[in-house]
């Protein structure tokens, strides 16, 4: 990796958000439909880059990015105070991890089942094409490639072309229709931040920028600048953390190369650790909490920005109208999910947990950080805490269904693999109404004519 490519990247990708940011200055529209200039830059980074115009003299290694960026973030998430406060942390990653294991088993199951009874009979299709569904929108490109692996050499390539526009779709429709429910329901409920009132007196101009009377500091000083830069300590503790999730994941790999592990689980754990440690030696007062969360932010906000860059264009496919319509099926799925089961299943912050899963079930983790920032720029729902500690809990099921999908499907078990996916999808559902975790004041009646006015 060429140190001057790494900067000329990042000099190209920190003057399109600033683009960005001017356009959205002079843009209402994009005010009013609370567009962050990040994304407006992801734009520009599609438009102008290899897929579009082609004038982003950006290096080969953009791709590599996104996983550090993602690593960053959640390395700095730990040091979120409000994190270890919480007295409803186990119930928190119970309801996250029903939702998003339905969203998983619905996506499979259902897009198999959909495929199988009434897509290929009218088509001729093969029978993995619903398979699509899952592997493109809540998989992404890696377990697309994975995938697409598992099948024969025709089918595979088939599998990798669809799987991949699938997750374009995903990524846009993640976008648009993200932004319209956070637009809509942070308006129309009472899902805003609970905690928003305490800064409802700030006064932000249309342009974003904030008056100097209304301005606060980034973060404290917690050491001399005499011995080093605070900034420095913080993002010092941050990187170590980044560092030790690669390598963690890396040698993972070597030792049991059929399991992935992500970096950033293994960042997110190690700083728990970590700061277990700070509080338990009473070293934890001489860091500053709220300069974590600005290395946060600005990871945050080139993520946004190289991972729209990242996009490929889909090739052109043979099958454009059945596709077409699973896409639909998959989208209005999602939406469901998120506006009719998440008040249903959260018990606090319904809109950005359910924003954060929407961006996962349509796209990648980057696009649910994204939603979860617009309309919770505090990070105060603690969301993405949660999904950490819940990605981990669902590798076994991601894992599994990965590795041994195509090999049902491709022994001729299509019908057998759908219609368990399809269960499956029910059980987190039926155990939390046994539980007694189900909201019983968000019923499907009330959201369905919630979503009518």
């Amino acid at each position: 990796m060429n140190l001057i490519n790494v900067l000329v990247d990042f000099a190209i990708f920190s003057g399109l958000m600033i683009t960005g940011q001017i356009i959205r200055s002079k843009i209402s529209l994009l005010q009013n439909w609370k567009i962050p200039a990040t994304l407006i830059g992801g734009f520009l980074a599609i438009v102008f880059g290899a897929n579009g115009f082609d004038l982003l003299p950006l290096s080969d290694m953009i791709t590599q990015y996104p996983e550090i960026l993602v690593v960053f973030i959640f390395a700095c998430l730990p040091f979120n105070k409000t994190s270890f406060k919480s007295k409803h942390i186990g119930r928190d990653v119970g309801e996250m991890y029903a939702h998003v294991t339905f969203g998983i088993f619905a996506q499979y199951g259902w897009g198999m089942m959909m495929a199988l009874l009434f897509l290929a009979p009218l088509w001729n299709l093969n029978p993995s094409f619903g398979f699509v569904l899952g592997i493109g929108f809540w998989g992404g490109p890696g377990t697309t490639a994975a995938a697409a692996a598992g099948f024969s050499a025709l089918q595979g390539e088939e599998i990798l072309s669809l799987g991949l526009t699938a997750w374009m779709i995903g990524v846009l429709c993640s976008v648009v229709v993200g932004t319209f429910m956070i637009n809509y329901f942070s308006n129309k409920t009472a899902a805003k931040i609970e905690s928003q009132s305490e800064s409802s007196e700030v006064k932000i101009s249309p342009s974003g920028f904030i008056p100097e009377k209304y301005r606060k500091p980034l973060g404290m000083e917690t050491l001399s600048s005499q011995t080093m830069d605070s900034l420095t300590l913080h993002f010092s503790i941050a990187l170590i953390i980044v560092i030790i999730g690669l390598a963690g994941n890396r040698y993972l790999k070597v030792l049991w190369p059929d399991i992935s592990i992500p970096a950033f689980g293994i960042a997110l754990i190690f700083g728990f650790i970590l700061v277990f440690l700070l509080e338990r030696f009473k070293f934890d007062k001489k860091l500053d909490y709220r300069t974590f969360s600005r290395i946060n932010g600005t990871a945050t906000d080139y993520l946004i920005v190289v991972g729209m860059a990242c996009i490929q264009l889909p090739t052109i496919i043979k099958y454009a109208f059945p596709f077409f319509i699973l896409m639909i099926f998959g989208v209005l799925l999602s939406v469901f999910q998120a506006v009719i089961l998440g008040p249903a299943m959260f018990k606090k912050y319904w809109l950005e947990k359910s924003l954060l899963v929407f961006g996962m079930n349509t796209g990648t983790l980057a696009q649910g950080i994204m939603l979860v920032r617009m309309n919770d720029p505090e990070m105060k729902s603690n969301s993405l805490s949660i999904y950490g500690i819940v990605d981990l809990l669902i590798k076994p099921i991601t894992i599994g269904i990965i590795v041994i999908g195509p090999i049902l499907i491709s022994s001729g078990y299509v019908f057998h693999f759908g219609i368990a996916c399809t269960i499956l999808a029910f059980i987190p559902l039926i155990i939390m109404l046994r539980a007694g975790f189900w909201n019983k004041k968000a019923s499907l009646r009330e959201n369905l004519n919630q979503i009518k006015k």
